[in-house]
């Protein structure tokens, strides 16, 4: 589902007008965002956990060339869901 699909069906579920639609679904996103930064875990009742997970370097390997190189540590979004979710999806 697209972020403009979404949009459309929260204004069809809650009656509101597309553009209250939009200003909610943006704030959740937004608010979402900020507790990972900040907090590093964003916990939303019922859906999951998102959280921060590190990224150790790493070799790899460039396949035109053959050569071996370094891919630097990062951070990544996770994701563990709930216990609700995953009750819903193995219905």
């Amino acid at each position: 589902m697209t972020k403009k699909e979404m949009i459309h069906a929260l204004s069809k579920k809650t009656g509101m007008s597309l553009k209250e639609a939009e200003n909610a679904f943006t704030a959740v996103v937004d608010l979402i965002t900020e507790e990972i930064v900040e907090k590093e875990e964003a916990a939303v009742s019922g859906l999951g956990t998102f959280m921060i997970r590190s990224r150790s370097s790493r070799k790899g390997r460039n396949f035109q060339t053959g050569t071996s190189v370094q891919i630097p540590s990062s951070k990544s979004v996770g994701f563990r869901a709930g216990k609700n979710l995953k009750e819903a999806v193995n219905k």
